[in-house]
């Protein structure tokens, strides 16, 4: 029988990883991480660890752009998108989407130009034009 033998990276004692993305050059993995309210860049060549602290509820949903530049990040409780250059992991942006959608699964198009946002709450899927970070 094959065996899977994974690489394991530490994240620390106390952590709730709840969603992984990996970008389209395979060259990382992010994680959103509930208890510590902050997102993971690992980098799989080395598995060097980088993280964004978010003035966040509940990170949860994840998606890379296209061209890997920007991490969409989804905050079910606070209703909101956190827009994350991947270079700095720095926050660039936060869009507010309507009060009762509880954003929290994500996709992007292949021109990285509308995000698709499932509504936990809202039942509801909702269309936000990238360029603008309103709905479209």
């Amino acid at each position: 029988a094959n065996v899977l033998n994974p690489t394991q990276v530490s994240l620390g004692a106390g952590l709730f990883p709840y969603e992984a993305a990996a970008s389209l050059d395979g060259q990382y993995i992010y994680m959103s991480d509930l208890s510590a309210k902050k997102v993971v860049q690992i980098k799989i060549a080395d598995n060097s660890v980088r993280s964004l602290q978010l003035a966040s509820n509940a990170p949860q949903g994840l998606v890379v752009s296209p061209d890997g530049s920007k991490l969409y990040v989804a905050d079910t409780n606070a209703d909101t998108i956190f827009v994350v250059n991947t270079n700095t992991m720095a926050l660039t942006a936060t869009w507010n989407l309507a009060a009762g959608t509880g954003p929290i699964g994500l996709a992007i198009n292949p021109a990285g130009s509308n995000l698709f946002v499932a509504g936990f709450y809202s039942n509801k899927l909702v269309t936000v034009n990238t360029t603008l970070g309103r709905r479209s």
